[in-house]
């Protein structure tokens, strides 16, 4: 076929190009505190512990601790691409000495501690349960794209 005759085709048939359908996408994880979208970040290709994409919150429950009963005040969230959806990883931001301050990227003095996983399917939105045994209400992860 010739291009002239498809472009008339294509503008009889009043067919329109929309280049916002082949926006360039990419996955990303959200983490869902109460009914607020609190965190995201892109996950990663491949498993880390260190220099890759991070997020921190502080939790509000005054009594959270790990099973050893050290307290916990934040959670870390880190992620990457495992088979069909994405692995993310939280760790428990606990004090490591007296006279702690801050969190997150500020604060002084705490320890990540390696808290527990989850895997999720991207489109998917799942409870992290294992806090509820910390003593925290569940925060959601939620496993999704969005546009570049």
């Amino acid at each position: 076929m010739k291009p002239v005759l498809l472009i008339g085709i294509i503008a009889v048939l009043g067919i329109r190009f929309d280049a916002s359908a082949v926006q360039a996408r990419q996955d990303w994880v959200t983490i869902v505190i109460g009914d607020v979208e609190a965190l995201g970040f892109a996950p990663r290709s491949e498993p880390y512990t260190q220099g890759g994409p991070r997020v921190c919150s502080e939790v509000d429950e005054a009594d959270a601790r790990t099973r050893s009963g050290v307290p916990i005040r934040g959670f870390h969230f880190i992620g990457w691409k495992e088979g069909d959806g994405i692995r993310v990883v939280a760790l428990a931001v606990v004090p490591e000495a007296a006279g702690a301050y801050g969190l997150c990227s500020e604060g002084r003095g705490f320890a990540l501690l390696d808290f527990g996983s989850v895997h999720v399917r991207v489109g998917q939105e799942v409870p992290f349960e294992k806090m509820r045994e910390a003593g925290v209400t569940p925060w959601r992860i939620r496993a999704g794209s969005r546009a570049l």
